[in-house]
This record gives structure tokens, sequence and C-alpha cells, in this order.
């Protein structure tokens, strides 16, 4: 058949039309990726923010950058940003912004001018701060930096959450299934009714907790409250020991007859706010702790979540104990007995030495030796224990979703017959240094926090292929350990 030009011409017409096409659809299909970057090394998955594009810093602090803010809320210059893969960092900058109750009020740090409900804010800690810097990562007070580190984790996630692909922020939203005490509880019968083959794992790891503005739990707790001798209430919007009282079983029988009364309506009062049973969660008391120098203790042990898909967690072997400052009384009702906080109400406790109420795996492993433990026990059977029970935390949490990282503090107790009880989870736990065991946690997890986020910043900024990342570019990992990692999907 002999040479057509029409036929030719339209051949070639559709060549480039499909080609359009198929760039097109690639390009939006880029667009569309989170970002994160995925490689798969000896069966561990490691997932990367890529690096947002760097605005420069705005002048001023205080209220005054509130003129940032929209009408809803969100920073209106957040829509104005180049996507996150636009641009490779010229410089790392990170921000520590304390958000007040006023519509638009945002601090830099702590001073006079402060409004007075916002002076009860806390400000993110000194030594973490200190290691941005001492990393390289340059201060700014601008929302616009790379990284946004905040002790209030609610009020940041709403701002900007509209475009999660532009900083990376120290907080994920669903942890509160973990860090509130009341959604904790949930989050955990909810694994139970899914998983009910883990119902003993979860019953040698959570007491027996009940929410009592769940009428359900009202029922459970009435029908169980014969089964402990002694129960432990707390108000669930109160920390540091504060709202922590000892119930013996008539106290319960009585706490649970007047659960049962309230309807769900009238938990509520008439401004709005929850009544007492409302805000109480009541849980078995554990009453056969074990004890170091006849004192109970508890162990702070930081789990850090550097990505969130696929969901990763490392634990931190450098954690401290914390005991109480009194020989444990089990009949003694004062709350500085029942339990471990070396502070309370923002006091050290009258008379307590700090160097022994805290302490490091060192200084646990020499007294237990003297006790005849094995020289490794707290490195091997403790260790392994803790990870055991962080990755089965873990599990219960289920998918979390941003761009963000976690660093959480987990408290934990070991009873008379060493196993390991999950207390609380702590998000921005306190970070200040202090002294002994607590210094070395401290500074070991920030360290290997800072630098890890940078690791995955520097490596998105490298040009290499995402599938490329290994566990080798993130050298800042150090000695955290991986206590889980969630499965493909």
């Amino acid at each position: 058949m002999g040479f057509m030009p029409s036929r030719w011409f339209s051949l070639v017409g559709l060549f480039w039309l499909c080609a359009y096409l198929y760039l097109a659809f690639k390009f939006h299909e880029f667009q569309s990726l989170p970002d994160v970057g995925l490689r798969q090394t000896e069966g561990t998955h490691v997932l990367l923010p890529v690096v947002p594009a760097v605005v420069p810093a705005s002048p001023g602090s205080g209220a005054g950058e509130g003129a940032l803010l929209s009408q809803s809320g969100s920073p209106a210059h957040c829509a104005l940003r180049e996507r996150a893969h636009a641009r490779i960092f010229s410089q790392l900058t990170v921000a520590f912004p304390i958000i007040g109750t006023e519509p638009g009020s945002i601090y830099w740090k702590k001073d006079k001018h402060m409004g007075q409900r916002d002076k009860n804010f806390f400000a993110v800690e000194r030594v973490y701060r200190a290691e941005w810097a001492r990393q390289g990562v340059t201060v700014v007070d601008s929302l616009n930096a790379t990284f946004i580190i905040s002790k209030q984790p609610q009020k940041w996630l709403e701002l900007c959450k509209n475009y999660p692909n532009h900083q990376v922020i120290n907080h994920f939203g669903s942890m509160q299934k973990l860090t509130k005490k009341f959604m904790l509880a949930r989050t955990m019968k909810n694994f139970v009714r899914t998983h009910k083959h883990r119902l003993h794992e979860i019953q040698r790891f959570v007491p027996l907790t009940f929410v009592l503005s769940d009428r359900m739990d009202c029922l459970e707790f009435g029908a169980n409250v014969d089964r402990q001798a002694m129960w432990i209430a707390k108000d669930f919007f109160k920390h540091n020991a504060q709202g922590v009282r000892l119930l013996h079983e008539p106290e319960a029988r009585e706490l649970a007859a007047s659960c049962l009364q309230h309807t769900a309506a009238e938990r509520k009062t008439s401004s709005g706010d929850s009544t007492q049973v409302g805000r109480t969660l009541v849980q078995s008391y554990l009453q056969r702790p074990f004890l170091v120098q006849g004192r109970k203790c508890d162990f702070r042990v930081y789990l850090y979540i550097p990505v969130s898909e696929p969901l990763l967690a490392f634990y931190a072997p450098g954690w401290y104990m914390k005991c109480g400052h009194s020989q444990f009384n089990l009949t003694s009702r004062d709350v500085t007995n029942v339990v471990t906080n070396t502070k309370v109400k923002g006091k050290m406790r009258e008379g307590a030495n700090y160097s022994e109420l805290v302490w490091g795996p060192e200084q646990l492993q020499s007294y237990l030796s003297e006790q005849g433990f094995a020289a490794d026990w707290v490195r091997t059977v403790f260790a392994e224990q803790l990870k055991k029970k962080l990755g089965l935390l873990m599990e219960a949490l289920g998918p979390v979703k941003g761009t963000g990282y976690e660093l959480l503090g987990c408290d934990l107790m070991l009873d008379e017959d060493l196993n390991v009880w999950l207390m609380e989870v702590n998000n921005s736990p306190e970070m200040s240094a202090s002294l002994g065991g607590r210094k070395a946690a401290v500074e070991g997890i920030l360290r290997a926090v800072v630098g890890t986020q940078i690791d995955l910043m520097h490596f998105a900024a490298s040009g290499k292929p995402r599938e490329d990342l290994s566990l080798t570019d993130l050298p800042s990992v150090g000695e955290l350990e991986l206590v889980y990692q969630a499965p493909a999907r």
C-alpha cells in the first residue's frame, strides 16, 4: 500500500495526544502522592516526608502573628504555599508556637504580654529547643517553619488541617486514642472486641478499667465492684495526681450505685459541665506492686513514632524509673502513696532527694543484682517485656494519618510477679532534663528524635528515588529499637 500523507499525520497526531494524556495522568498522580517515600529493606519499611518549601520567617512575635489567621482559624497563607515537593530546602527551620485562647493569638515564649487564660499553657522545654539548634536547625518565630513543635496538639492540629503536606508537626490527631485516659480504655476494649483471642494479653497489660460516663461501663462496674477490694478513681480531665483517690469496697459500691442512678442526660449540669461521676474513670488498684527499697515505683518509657504509613514505632531503652517518696502502705489514702510523681502540684515533695527517687536502667540493675537477679535481667527479660507490651499498644491503636511524628511518654509499672502494667500514655511528655537517670533518658531520646527527623529531610532532599531509602539512611535512630511495624496493605 502506498504512502498516504493524511493517514501519517493522523497517526502522528494520535501519538502526541496519547503522550500528552499519559504525562498529564502521571503529573496528577505525582501531585496526589502523600509526602512520603518508601523502601523495603530486610522486611522493614521506612517512610519519610518530602521536604517542605522554605518560606521566609515573618517578623514579630506574640499575638501580632494572629493576622496570619483567616476567619476559619487556619493560617491564611497556607493555600499560597508551594506544595512540599515543589522545592528543595536551602535551610531547615523550626518554630515553637503557643496558641492562645483568643482568636489569632499566638506567642513564641511565655511572657507578661500573654492573656491571663493563656499563662497556664506550657511552652516547649528549653532542652528540646536547644537540641534542634544544636543539630543545625534554625529557630524562627514563624508559622512557616519546616518543623512545628508545640505542647498543644489539638490546637495546633486545627491549623492548616486542610494542608497537611506543608510541614512536619510533632503530633498526630489520632493519638488521643491513647493519651486521653477514657479513650485509652475504650481503645483497648474495642481492640478486644475485634481480637477476642488477644483478651488474655490485654488483661495482663491494662488494669480493669471503667469509664463512668458510659452507661455500659457503669453496669459492668456495678457487676465487678465486689471482685476487687480496692479501686483507684481518676478525674480524666486532671493531671499530676489531681483528682486521684483510692476507693475501698464500701466507697466503690457507693460510686457504682451513684453512677447507675444517672442517665446520660443527667450527667450534664445546666452549665454543660460534666458531673463528678461523668468525669470519673475507675481502675482496679495494683495492690501488690514491685517495691524498690520499700517504695512503689513506675517507669517512664519513651515511644517514638517517626512516620505514619506504614506505622512504625521505636522504643527507647534509655528509660527512667520514678519512685514514691514514702514507704508503700496499702492502707494509706495519702495521694503521695498512691501515685509516684516526684512532683505534686509542681513542687518537689518535702524532704525528697531527687537522686533517690529517679533511677536509670543501670541503677535499677545494680539494685536487683544485690537482690539476687541475673546480672542482665533489666537488659534482657525486662526490656523484652517492655517491647512486647508497647508493640501491643501500637497494634491496638490502629492506623494513623498525617505527615508529622509523635513522641509519647508511657508510664508502666511492675507487680511483684514481674508483670508489666500500663498506667497511662502522655503526649507532649515533660522533657526537662533534671538530674541523674532522667537527664540521660531525656537527652538520649531528644538527640535521636531530632536527628532522625533531619535524616528523613536530608534523604528527601538528596534527589534519590524514594524506594532507595533504608535504615542505613537514618543513622540518628541510634540505639532505639523497632517495636512495631504496621502490616503492609
